[in-house]
């Protein structure tokens, strides 16, 4: 699959400079809309600045800058990452619901740049490929497959074996 493997470069290109702390500190200016200009010399090393996807790259690569030791791929998509937060916060699901109902993806990088620093402050380890490949999906009919594995992800359902519905969390009797 072409994204995918286009995740997959990107961020362990970004790998060149994890320890390159001015570098890094250039990276993480791309999640500031008035510095973001700080980050596209590396950038442009990386991707096409014109390119209408960007705001992934901005958001992926300052992201991963704000802690590059703090990354694994295989442990889930961003709907796991959110789970594991919201353990710790009460108030959690509103903060997810409205991640998940954002309609492009500029709205929804600028979202997820919270979210994932509150991760990154929890020691919750984020999937940068898996996001960056989700990013790269969250358009179009992509947007609903992607909003959906979040949701499963982060609410745990699991269809049963043979049952048409869903699992549900409610544990109240009838």
């Amino acid at each position: 699959m072409a994204h995918s493997n286009k995740a997959d470069s990107f961020v362990d290109r970004l790998k060149r400079w994890k320890n390159d702390r001015g570098a890094l500190a250039n990276l993480r200016c791309a999640l500031r809309p008035k510095l973001r200009s700080r980050a596209w010399p590396l950038l442009a090393q990386l991707t096409n600045l014109k390119s209408p996807s960007l705001v992934i790259y901005e958001t992926v690569a300052g992201l991963w800058a704000m802690d590059p030791e703090n990354h694994r791929t295989g442990c889930g998509n961003f709907g796991v990452t959110c789970r594991n937060l919201s353990a710790s916060h009460v108030s959690f699901d509103l903060r997810f619901r409205r991640l998940i109902d954002c309609e492009s993806r500029e709205e929804l990088c600028e979202r997820i740049v919270p979210t994932a620093l509150a991760a990154q402050a929890k020691g919750s380890v984020v999937d940068y490929d898996e996001l960056f490949r989700d990013l790269q999906f969250y358009a179009g009919d992509g947007r609903d497959r992607v909003r959906l594995r979040w949701a499963q992800a982060y609410w745990k359902t699991v269809a049963k074996e043979n049952d048409s519905e869903p699992a549900t969390t409610n544990t109240a009797t009838p």
